[in-house]
C-alpha cells in the first residue's frame, strides 16, 4: 500500500500491482482490463478506462497517475 509521500503509479504499473495483489472481489471483467492496461502501455487511456482504473485502484490504496483523487 502507498502513503501519501510516495508517487502516483503509472497505469500499467498500478494494473500489475492490482494483478499480482487483487482486492477481494476483482471481477473476471475487471482482471481483463488490467491485463490489457499492463500489457499495451504504451496506448493511451481514454478518460472513462482512466476513472474506472482509479475505481479498480482505490480500494487497495493506490494512487495512479493521471487519475483524480
Amino acid at each position: 500500500m502507498m502513503t501519501t509521500a510516495q508517487a502516483a503509479m503509472t497505469p500499467r504499473d498500478a494494473a500489475l500491482e492490482l494483478l499480482t495483489n487483487p482486492p477481494p472481489g476483482l471481477s473476471w471483467k475487471g482482471a481483463q482490463f488490467l491485463g490489457n492496461v499492463a500489457g499495451c502501455p504504451d496506448r493511451p487511456l481514454s478518460p472513462a478506462q482512466l476513472s474506472w482504473l482509479g475505481k479498480l485502484a482505490a480500494p487497495a490504496g493506490l494512487e495512479v497517475e493521471g487519475v483524480s483523487a
